[in-house]
């Protein structure tokens, strides 16, 4: 008859919530997944979110990443499994596109379209480009939004690309001040965010992600070209003919290298064994009128 919602900031509380059982359906933090289901009062669930975490470049001209040499160095620098291992516990897995592969229109076809995803790490290839730019004793600025995460991706990326001689500044902001930084252009040269959509759309994702951040990308010389692009498959209904046009955009959008696609993020949440009929949607939402007690 009654929904009660608790709400957890911390990680420790939410796993105290089901040990003590003060909660019968709980998010369970990616470091706790293990130990969550050795519990013998509750299922675990894991499922992919279409959750994306990214390497966001920011284009716009005061910056050194507006420079595709700096932007590939970075791709090729960082070390995206231990960014899985450490920051989402294996959790995760990682990416071969710029967004989820869950998504509802990702097929193979779309996989390793740019050596950054097919060959991935690759300290004298990151050192090359990095030359190449001029970014060699430079220091660029990341951001992020203080989550744990992004904190750890960050460290990990700092540690990266010190490794071919850049140096990383990483700026953590609260998730509210960190939206306002991240819109300034001025304010940074990367962002540690995620790109996801309630409909689970590739095409939806590119698209939308690049036309209202316009001034990141506005000054990448595909932008008129990719824009078109994308409102004609989001207008397009044969499934078909949307995917060619998607096929042209995740390449156009691969070689730019406007984001570099970190992983495909995994969820949890812990089910007390007696609650029946929980469903959980692929965008990690839950139908809440078909729960009932098996007991």
């Amino acid at each position: 008859k009654n929904l009660h919602y608790k709400v957890l900031n911390e990680d420790a509380q939410m796993i105290t919530a089901i040990q003590s059982g003060t909660v019968d359906v709980c998010a369970i933090p990616a470091q706790d997944v293990e130990f969550a289901k050795t519990l013998s009062d509750y299922n675990v669930e894991t499922y992919y979110t279409i959750f994306a975490p990214t390497i966001s470049f920011n284009l716009s001209e005061n910056s050194i990443m507006s420079n595709l040499d700096a932007r590939l160095a970075v791709c090729y620098a960082t070390d995206r499994q231990a960014m899985v291992d450490l920051a989402y516990f294996g959790n995760a897995t990682v990416l071969d596109y710029p967004v989820s592969m869950h998504c509802i229109d990702y097929d193979d076809s779309l996989a390793n379209l740019h050596p950054v995803y097919s060959g991935g790490h690759n300290l004298e290839l990151a050192r090359e480009h990095a030359e190449k730019a001029g970014l060699v004793g430079k220091e660029i600025v990341v951001i992020t939004n203080g989550g744990s995460p992004y904190v750890t991706e960050a460290e990990i990326l700092q540690a990266n690309l010190k490794d071919i001689g850049v140096n990383v500044k990483i700026n953590n902001y609260d998730g509210a001040s960190y939206m306002s930084v991240a819109s300034d252009p001025t304010m940074y040269d990367i962002t540690l965010y995620a790109v996801a959509s309630p409909q689970g759309y590739a095409v939806g994702m590119l698209y939308e992600y690049v036309m209202w951040g316009a001034s990141q990308y506005s000054t990448w010389p595909e932008y008129e070209r990719y824009l078109q692009l994308g409102a004609t498959a989001v207008a397009t209904a044969d499934p078909e003919e949307r995917k060619e046009i998607l096929r042209e955009m995740s390449q156009l959008f691969v070689d730019g290298v406007l984001w570099y696609g970190i992983c495909d993020q995994m969820a949890a949440i812990a089910i007390n064994k007696n609650l029946g009929g929980v469903e959980i949607w692929n965008s990690g939402g839950m139908r809440f009128h078909q729960w009932y007690w098996v007991k």
